[in-house]
Parts: C-alpha cells; structure tokens; sequence
C-alpha cells in the first residue's frame, strides 16, 4: 500500500487560482518475474516440457532449447503467457532411455531478459508383455494338458489377452481348450489358463501362442513350452509312483517268488504221493 498526495489547482472565471491537495492511498505491487519448467517423459518417443509463468507480468519471446551430452537436441517456441498460465512443448527423446536432458527456457518480461533451466533423466514407460510362467505339464498317451499363469511383467495393462495351441506337423490343439480367452491382465499382475493338445511321440515341446492389445497396439509372440519327459514340468506332473528308493516296501517277504512255487509244488506231490501209497496199502 502506497500514500500519495494528490495537488490541484483551479483556475475560475475571473482569472483568479485557488489550490486543494487531497491524500490518496494506492496498492502496488511489487514486479514479480518469475517462471519455472517442469519435464515428463510422456512415451518412448517424446518428452514433454511445461514452462509456467509464477509472476505477476506477462513474459515474451519464449524459447525453449533442449541439449544431451552438450549436443542441441532442438529448440521451440511459444507464445507470451500471461501470469499463472503454462504452455507446454514436446522434444523428440527418442533413443535416449536412461540419458539426462538439459532444457533452458529464455525470456522476455518488462524489456529485461531471464532464463530457467531444469534437467531431466529420460525413462520410457515399459508397455505391458504377457509370458508364460509357472507351467506345468501332464501327459497322458499323445495328449497333454498345459497350466500356468499369464503374467505382465510391464507397466502398462494387457487387453483381450488369448493364448492357443499353435497348428503344426505335430502339434494340434484339441478339444476342449485348444485355445483359452484370459481378457484383460494388468500390469504387474497375472491370470491362470489351461491349454490341451495332440503330440506325436517325438514331439519335445507344444508352440503356444500369445496374443493381446497393449497401448492400442496388437502384439502376436510365440512361446514354446518344454513336454519332453526330461523337463522338469513333465516330471513334476507326471510323476504317479514314489520313485525315492528302489526297495519293496517294509513288511514284504524276503523269499523270492520261485523258490515259494518250487517249495508248493513240492508239497503237493508229496501229499498226492501219500495218498497213492494208503490207497494201495490200506
């Protein structure tokens, strides 16, 4: 707040002055130039830079340079912000995933020239990426059985997410899941399925493929699932025995088979002999 006086003189008809002074009281405020810039990395192409105009004047002539490893990226232009107004711009950040990036804005307020600078460590978002984890197997003739889970190890949410036995010379899906419809995975989380397919004997590993929407964009992989009797899945499932010692179990007869036959058929001709011999020797 600002006390003035404010002096007037009036000349009337006559010719003759009178003078009156009158105290005034004026809020100024103070000039505030003052801009900041604010830096995200919107995908794995661009980087968003926001420049914002804190004071009280508005600011002019705006150009914004950004700069990697003392190479000049490339520079932008914007248009006068009023106070409390950001513009913003993108830079083409493409390739530089881990790498700092300067960004200095200069500009114009009241005739006199500022400059603002921040740095900023260009990370992409990783888009979601569905894989098969935790499989199991279970084989049973030519058929086998697949279980797992879906899992999305990005960031970013996987949709209309579909994984199906894949056609070949040796391997074809069978009823009733040869392909199995998981929807929508988030990031970070997973979805259990369950596949079924037709394998000639030879046949080491079942081709699954995945399909899903992520960022709008459609992704097709193939992933190729071990069922060879080796592979830990197919030991794992398959396994119906205790296999842990090669004994009998405790309690059996230590007696080999033949030699309990051999001492039966020993017994019966003796006793069929004795009956012979009272038969004719009463």
């Amino acid at each position: 707040m600002k006390s003035l006086t404010v002096y007037v003189l009036v000349q009337g008809e006559n010719g003759g002055t009178e003078a009156y002074e009158y105290p005034v009281s004026i809020e100024v405020s103070e000039l505030n130039v003052n801009a900041d810039l604010s830096v995200t990395t919107d995908d794995n192409k661009s980087t968003a830079v926001e420049f914002t105009n804190y004071g009280n004047v508005n600011v002019s002539d705006i150009e914004l340079t950004a700069t990697a490893d003392g190479e000049t990226l490339a520079q932008k232009y914007l248009f006068e912000t009023e106070p409390d107004t950001s513009r913003s711009v993108a830079f083409d950040t493409e390739g530089l995933n881990g790498e700092e990036v300067s960004v200095t804005a200069t500009y114009t307020a009241q005739e006199e020239t500022y400059t603002a600078t921040t740095t900023h460590v260009v990370d992409y978002p990783l888009s979601g990426e569905i894989r098969l984890t935790s499989i199991e197997t279970t084989q049973s003739g030519s058929g086998v059985t697949i279980q797992g889970d879906s899992a999305n190890i990005g960031n970013t949410d996987a949709e209309s997410v579909l994984v199906s036995v894949e056609d070949t010379d040796s391997v074809s899906p069978t009823s009733p899941l040869g392909d199995y419809y998981i929807g929508t995975v988030e990031a970070g989380e997973f979805s259990t399925f369950e596949l079924t397919a037709e394998v000639e004997g030879s046949t080491s590993s079942v081709p699954v493929e995945i399909m899903y929407i992520v960022d709008n964009n459609r992704v097709t992989t193939t992933q190729l699932v071990d069922v060879s009797p080796g592979s830990s899945s197919a030991v794992r499932s398959s396994q119906t025995t205790d296999t842990t010692t090669g004994q009998e179990p405790s309690g059996g007869s230590d007696l080999p088979v033949t030699s309990i036959s051999a001492v039966l058929a020993v017994l019966v001709f003796s006793i069929v002999g004795f009956g012979i011999y009272r038969w004719r020797n009463p």
